[in-house]
């Protein structure tokens, strides 16, 4: 299967620069003690995972499997300021700490990353029993490896395996979210079988459009939205989420006179009220993961990338894309705005009626 993770580039420069590595890097493990791993003595477990918010929210069942499987445990997860408060909100963790890691944010600052190496060593005095990354990045498996845990879990994605205690070879072709379960069963720790919420598709409440994406090359064009909207108002109540992205939508709704309710707050803020909404449409993006999570009906729209790798997953989703291979001249190596606004406004209604098991025009 052809890789659709990392960039080829940064692939092969990341696992060139972990050969040069290796020599120096096993002599530094020589001087570490090695202990067997045995599951009755684990009583601290940290998970880093601070890109996005959508990520964390993709890694939220191998968090309760870990939680479940080793009960006595407090596990620690480290995530970015945008993800923190909402990972608080939904108790993914026993303690959540804030971590903006330079190689996400694109600060090439050398004293970012000094500051990074010294914050990770400050674990040190913490005991980490267990520290896991998902992610197979060599950066992150160098800050992993400066918290100095006792076991350390990771994928050998691109390069860097002898920072890790144990280490397994990535596999490319799963989802992010069965990547991470992949990881921690190693260990023991399954996939819990949930018993709470349950799917159910609601008579009321709002059809929620949320344009908001990070990369704009993931948005849908604003004719688009306006055609979608012309058209589900004559059946449905609608709402859009404000962000900076949706500002030129919102204003063109407020402009024509349209019947919809503009949402404005923060993340949870948005949790809590997204889930007694009906049905959420967004782009590839933390919208449609956190609707997910909350069993919120979802149609999830996507461009040239690849949606069995990152799509929200759950009972109720529709991915809706152009239907159509990428054939346009792209600045991207993975996301092409040509095949986003090669999704049509029609079929995306269709979707949402079918969703909504709605007999629309009758």
């Amino acid at each position: 299967m052809k890789q659709e993770i990392y960039k080829p580039s940064f692939l092969f420069f990341s696992r060139l620069i972990s050969a040069l590595l290796t020599p120096f890097y096993l002599i530094l493990n020589l001087f570490r003690i090695r202990k067997l791993f045995q599951e009755d003595i684990i009583k601290t477990i940290l998970v880093t995972e601070y890109h996005r918010i959508g990520d964390v929210l993709m890694i939220a069942p191998a968090l309760k499997a870990l939680k479940e499987h080793f009960k006595d445990a407090q596990l620690i997860l480290l995530c970015s300021s945008a993800a923190a408060s909402l990972a608080r909100d939904l108790q993914l963790a026993d303690e959540v700490i804030v971590f903006d890691a330079p190689w996400t944010t694109w600060s090439f600052s050398p004293f970012k990353w000094i500051k990074a190496r010294s914050f990770a060593r400050s674990f040190g005095k913490r005991k980490i029993n267990l520290a896991i990354d998902f992610k197979g990045d060599i950066r992150n498996s160098w800050f992993l490896w400066h918290m100095k845990s006792e076991h350390s879990l990771g994928y050998t994605t691109t390069g860097g395996g002898y920072f890790f205690s144990r280490t397994f070879l990535f596999p490319f072709e799963m989802h992010q979210t069965e990547r991470a379960l992949h990881l921690v069963s190693k260990i023991g720790a399954k996939p819990v079988i949930s018993m709470g919420k349950k799917w159910a598709v609601k008579k009321g409440g709002y059809i929620v459009l949320h344009p908001g994406t990070i990369d704009s090359r993931r948005g849908w064009p604003l004719h688009h939205w306006i055609a979608l909207i012309n058209t589900l108002t004559a059946d449905f109540e609608l709402a859009i989420v404000r962000t900076k992205e949706s500002v030129e939508l919102v204003e063109a709704v407020k402009k024509n006179n349209l019947a919809v309710y503009i949402f404005e707050g923060n993340i949870v803020q948005f949790k809590n009220w997204l889930q007694v909404q009906r049905l959420l449409i967004a782009p590839d993006s933390m919208a449609g993961h956190l609707a997910a999570y909350l069993k919120i009906p979802v149609i999830s729209l996507f461009g040239a990338q690849n949606p069995e790798l990152t799509k929200p997953l759950g009972d109720k989703i529709i991915v809706v894309n152009s239907g159509k291979e990428c054939v346009h001249q792209r600045d991207h190596w993975r996301l092409c705005s040509s095949c986003m606004s090669a999704i049509n406004p029609e079929s995306v209604l269709d979707s949402a009626v079918n969703l909504l098991r709605y007999n629309y025009g009758n």
